[in-house]
């Protein structure tokens, strides 16, 4: 069970602040190996992240303050973050094709 706030009702879930933690966690190993990837793919992937992770601390925030407006936040984001993943893909795949055929 989450913990309660003030009427008793649960604020968030363990999952939902697990997410957020291994989420946080993660950066360190981005920036990392950041300089193995093409930067052009590097920017896309990096942004995608970031609204994941807006996504993931709307969810944790949305228990406390503005449940409405962090809820929109959280699922905006998360549309976001999928389509910036796509295009991350998309152009990953285009360029390997292109190696490819010059191969």
């Amino acid at each position: 069970m989450g913990h309660t706030a003030f009427g008793g009702q649960s604020v968030y879930s363990q999952t939902e602040v697990v997410n957020l933690l291994l989420g946080i966690s993660i950066i360190p190993i981005l920036l990392a190996t950041r300089a193995s990837v093409p930067s052009q793919y590097t920017r896309w992937f990096v942004a995608a992240y970031v609204f994941m992770l807006v996504s993931y601390v709307s969810t944790v925030a949305e228990g406390y303050l503005l449940p409405d407006a962090f809820n929109l936040i959280e699922h905006g984001a998360l549309a976001v973050a999928g389509c910036l993943f796509a295009i991350t893909l998309f152009l990953r795949r285009r360029e390997l094709r292109r190696i490819l055929r010059e191969s």
